[in-house]
């Protein structure tokens, strides 16, 4: 008998409209505003044993992972929006993707199988809640297994990105339980994007 494959999945939040810091209609996306207004203070993440501080809760219930790549914002944006670059990079080290559906706009679908280097496949499905073009994209995934929220910003830096990742799991044991994979697989992923960047980069180099 076979074992079922393991879900990994994601829910986010939602956020309608855009509002001046630090009073956003999300709760997640307030949260992060209330620590730096925008600017996402980055500290160190510590288990929370009390509920009378919701602030520092908030905060150990996420793993955040962030790199400078070296690429223009737009570029990096595109490696995410064009599904063919997307499937290049998207996973750790030696996944691969098959996409069913990916349409990126607010209510839009994200369906595809991940394949693991032992051949488990992994089915996801996911919906994107916010698109803003450069700067942010916001999905949930939907899988029951793990959930947790995902926000990716896009922030320019002296010709290059800063791309960063707030991932929120539903409790703090859930997220400590996962953050060691998590994290390693993040920069994996971050590897992957580096180096399908630098393939367009090449590409868009060759003469015409």
């Amino acid at each position: 008998m076979v074992a079922s494959p393991r879900r990994v999945s994601v829910i986010v939040w939602s956020q309608k409209n855009e509002v001046e810091c630090p009073n956003a209609n999300s709760s997640f996306v307030e949260s992060l505003k209330e620590q730096d207004c925008y600017g996402f203070r980055r500290r160190k993440r510590t288990m929370i044993t009390t509920k009378n501080n919701p602030a520092e809760e908030t905060a150990a219930r996420e793993i955040v992972a962030t790199r400078v790549l070296d690429a223009p914002r737009e570029l990096v944006f595109e490696a995410w929006e064009n599904p063919k670059h997307l499937a290049r990079w998207w996973g750790p080290k030696g996944f691969t993707n098959t996409f069913e559906e990916f349409d990126l706009r607010q209510g839009g679908h994200w369906r595809f199988a991940m394949h693991s280097p032992d051949g488990v496949d992994y089915q996801n499905k996911s919906i994107f809640d916010e698109v803003i073009k450069p700067a942010r994209i916001v999905f949930r995934h939907l899988d029951p297994v793990l959930k947790f929220q995902m926000m990716v910003t896009f922030a320019e830096e002296s010709g290059k990105t800063r791309l960063t990742w707030y991932m929120r799991h539903e409790t703090v044991a859930k997220c400590e339980e996962v953050k060691p994979f998590v994290e390693v697989a993040n920069e994996q992923n971050f590897d992957r994007l580096e180096a399908e960047l630098a393939r367009m980069s090449r590409r868009s180099s060759l003469p015409s």
